[in-house]
């Protein structure tokens, strides 16, 4: 491998700052809970999944049918916790300061999103004018897309996981400290690639890792590792207050609504994954794919 080439993965790995709350494209693990309710290879059951109508006040919500984007926002707001989150999402949404599109073929593409997923929430850092480069400014950018075609009682547990992630103001921090540490890594690597460069007399690409002394590659290897170490936590702590305030959503939303309950048990035994998505326990974030125990502490 050449000394660019492992130099940039390092450094990419971590960061993708077009669209971090992507964290370069989390639907390339494999099993994403948050974002789709099957996972491969899953053993199953098939059962028929009943029908469930959801009575609230004059109105009837049909779980197996889809809905429209206002009934979903609608029946999400039928129980308490519901009601706190969408109070602020709506008020952002209303303001266009957080879009929600259809998930169509064309953005699964351009996202790299598989068949299986119904919703998703990107995050567009805003951009600093650069003159010299030619970079023009542009604001921060919230968006969320969800697969409408999908059945209302599947999509309400996904998009208040992504909602919750698009009212988060306590993620703008965490994307500040990415930037910090995604700059010094920059200054990291480009003085390394100088020392090294001026140490073997050629371009870096045409430097090949044999080249490098112990120094350099333990240098190299400390990028890499410190580029994991934060992804790690930076995605736990992104997460964590989702998970958690969607398992008390789902938990209001079951004791309130009588079927919705044998709705999600039968959808689990198709292996939908929707118990796992919600939570119910702080155990949901160790089975999280990303999360290793060497870099997070319960």
């Amino acid at each position: 491998m050449l000394l660019k080439s492992l130099l940039i993965t390092a450094i990419s790995f971590f960061f993708s700052l077009q669209a971090l709350s992507q964290f370069g494209n989390p639907f390339e693990r494999g099993c994403e809970p948050d974002h789709a309710f099957s996972c491969p290879g899953r053993v199953h059951i098939p059962v028929k999944v009943d029908k469930c109508d959801v009575r609230v006040g004059s109105k009837k919500y049909t779980l197996n049918e889809k809905a429209p984007l206002e009934v979903l926002l609608q029946f999400m707001q039928t129980v308490p916790k519901g009601q706190e989150v969408l109070a602020r999402f709506i008020k952002q949404y209303r303001k266009g300061e957080i879009t929600v599109q259809q998930l169509t073929k064309e953005i699964r593409e351009e996202k790299k999103m598989p068949d299986n997923a119904l919703a998703a929430f990107f995050y567009d850092l805003p951009v600093k004018e650069d003159k010299e480069r030619g970079i023009k400014a542009q604001k921060a950018k919230k968006a969320i897309y969800v697969d409408l075609e999908e059945e209302m009682g599947l999509l309400t547990v996904f998009l208040f996981h992504e909602i919750y992630h698009a009212i988060d103001e306590a993620q703008l921090g965490l994307y500040d400290m990415w930037q910090a540490s995604h700059d010094e890594l920059e200054k990291r690597k480009l003085l390394l690639d100088q020392m090294i460069e001026a140490r073997v007399g050629r371009p870096g690409e045409e430097i090949d890792d044999n080249e490098l002394t112990p120094m350099e590659l333990q240098a190299v290897k400390d990028i890499t590792r410190h580029s994991a170490e934060m992804k790690h936590k930076m995605i736990f702590w992104i997460e964590k207050p989702a998970y958690m305030n969607g398992d008390v959503f789902m938990n209001q939303m079951i004791k309130e609504h009588g079927c919705y309950k044998k709705y999600v048990n039968q959808h689990d035994q198709n292996g939908h994954d929707l118990i796992w998505n919600s939570g119910y326990n702080q155990k949901v974030l160790a089975r999280r794919r990303f999360l290793n125990k060497k870099y997070i502490r319960f």
